[in-house]
């Protein structure tokens, strides 16, 4: 989303005017350098620091396109007084282009580092920091420099370096970035932990229905295979070749293998082992919701759930 964005604080109502190609993510941006105490506007981090995180708001002003921007941006600012006023908390003026900085703030950063140098013990642990890095001591020769120039050349202006997940050109350099990488077993699980208890309206639900329109589902017959850790689903006339590369059929079991074509355990019958053990692992377990789903909560799981909001009983749809 590409837009103009406000930070405004609750209690004397000074505002701090950006804009970014990806709202949300300038936001969450902003939000952790202030957490951190490392925000690039000191007016804004004192303000965090003495008022706290519940006295400041994050708010969408006006989303435009990306050539607006500059624009946009300008009369927001000049809206609540202009980057001179004591009403915002911005130190230069509208615009990327521009960048205007007030001649008090020069003056300020100038005398900041006035005759500033680092220690002797600051140099040495920097130098310590960065040896052994494959451009320690190294100089660039000016073939080196051209080349170097002519790659990054246009990369800014054509959104390579935007993190905008609409632009072709990002999109394109995040595929190449991640072909051919694969979650860990830790990521994987803190992902889906972050995602439990995730509620799609209908809006999103139609939006990925629409995405997903077309796009084959797996075929009757796939295979789920193993191979150092790593499991995947296989189409029929695949599973051979894996199978002589040193993959083995996998027979862990998940609801979604059903709609995956042909379960694995079709035609099978659980050993009396695996009943007892399925009932005694469900036993004592009560249906639970929280206002929109029906869950069944497993005995030793219960009061965890009460605690986060949910209720013993179905609702109906």
């Amino acid at each position: 989303m590409t837009g103009i964005y406000k930070i405004e604080n609750l209690i004397n109502h000074r505002v701090y005017i950006g804009q970014s190609v990806a709202i949300k993510s300038r936001l969450n941006h902003h939000l952790n350098m202030l957490q951190t105490n490392k925000h690039f506007c000191p007016h804004l981090q004192r303000s965090w620091n003495k008022y706290g995180k519940d006295n400041f708001s994050f708010e969408i002003l006006e989303t435009c396109s990306k050539e607006e921007l500059d624009n946009k941006e300008e009369y927001w600012l000049n809206f609540y007084g202009g980057y001179e006023s004591n009403a915002t908390y911005n130190q230069r003026g509208a615009g990327q282009k521009t960048h205007n900085i007030t001649e008090e703030t020069k003056e300020k950063l100038r005398q900041a580092n006035l005759g500033k140098k680092y220690s002797k013990e600051t140099v040495r642990k920097r130098a310590e920091k960065i040896k052994g890095h494959p451009f320690w001591g190294r100089k660039w020769t000016e073939e080196e420099k051209k080349k170097f120039s002519e790659k990054k050349k246009g990369k800014i202006n054509d959104g390579a370096r935007n993190f905008d997940r609409s632009n072709p050109v990002y999109r394109q350099n995040l595929s190449n970035a991640l072909k051919g990488k694969k979650k860990s077993k830790e990521h994987a699980k803190h992902i889906s932990e972050g995602r439990k208890g995730i509620v799609f309206s209908e809006e999103q639900k139609k939006k990925i229905s629409l995405h997903r329109r077309g796009i084959a589902s797996t075929p009757k017959g796939s295979k789920k295979l193993e191979k150092d850790g790593v499991i995947k689903i296989v189409r029929p006339e695949e599973i051979e070749k894996f199978k002589q590369e040193g993959w083995t059929e996998n027979h862990t079991f998940y609801c979604g293998d059903y709609v995956r074509g042909e379960p694995w355990n079709k035609g099978k019958s659980l050993s009396e082992e695996v009943k007892k053990h399925l009932s005694e692992m469900w036993k004592g377990a009560v249906w639970m919701n929280n206002g929109i789903r029906n869950k069944q909560i497993k005995k030793n799981e219960i009061e965890d759930y009460l605690l986060q909001g949910w209720k013993k009983g179905i609702i109906k749809k």
